[in-house]
């Protein structure tokens, strides 16, 4: 009979997995996917890089076995792809004007808002 301690969620470099007794095994799972960086120049090779998550258990048996440790791989077969652009000139702009008009329009609502709430109060008093 197995029995699982704590299932933890980590990188596996400088952490010791010691086993204190015999029946002690370590199982470490680890997802693997790809991740490929285009560079918008031509000049620049493209970045490769593996990226995991790894998921450890550790369990203990009452039997007297060799303590052990186990790998397990996932491979996804999904790819992440980020590819580098630069944006043009008039898309920057375009954004910063409309920033701009929304910002100036947000505040005139608000104007309105108060001039009308403030006048109601004052007709009130009179």
């Amino acid at each position: 009979r197995f029995e699982i301690d704590s299932p933890t969620s980590h990188r596996l470099e400088s952490i010791p997995f010691i086993s204190d007794a015999a029946g002690d095994s370590h199982v470490h799972y680890l997802k693997v996917v790809t991740k490929v960086v285009r560079h918008y120049s031509a000049r620049d090779a493209d970045t490769l890089v593996y990226k995991y998550t790894v998921h450890s258990n550790k369990y203990s048996s009452p039997e007297a076995q060799e303590p052990s440790v186990d790998f397990k791989y996932d491979l996804s077969p999904i790819s992440i792809v980020v590819q580098q652009q630069r944006m043009p000139a008039y898309r920057f702009v375009t954004s910063t004007c409309a920033i701009i008009g929304g910002v100036f329009t947000v505040i005139g609502i608000i104007e309105a808002v108060l001039h009308t709430a403030t006048e109601s109060f004052l007709k009130k008093q009179m």
